[in-house]
């Protein structure tokens, strides 16, 4: 399963409807971790970013996702 952990974000400009805006994103960290019981998860951080036409940012999320690992 996915679980979110967290999300952020920030708006630098009006957003329009109808606005051809380009996206990109990168993984920030991923991580493998343990929680209080000993079962793995996988700590992933996503950023996305949005530009408007003029490529000038008008807004970004971070977005951290927890990926439960299934162990044999």
């Amino acid at each position: 399963s996915i679980l979110i952990e967290s999300y952020d974000w920030e708006t630098y400009a009006p957003l329009y409807e109808e606005t051809p805006y380009q996206v990109s994103g990168h993984i920030a960290s991923a991580e493998r971790l343990a929680n209080d019981e000993g079962k793995l998860y996988d700590r992933i951080q996503f950023v996305f970013e949005m530009r408007d036409p003029s490529e000038i940012l008008t807004a970004r999320t971070t977005i951290t996702w927890h990926y439960t690992r299934n162990t044999l």
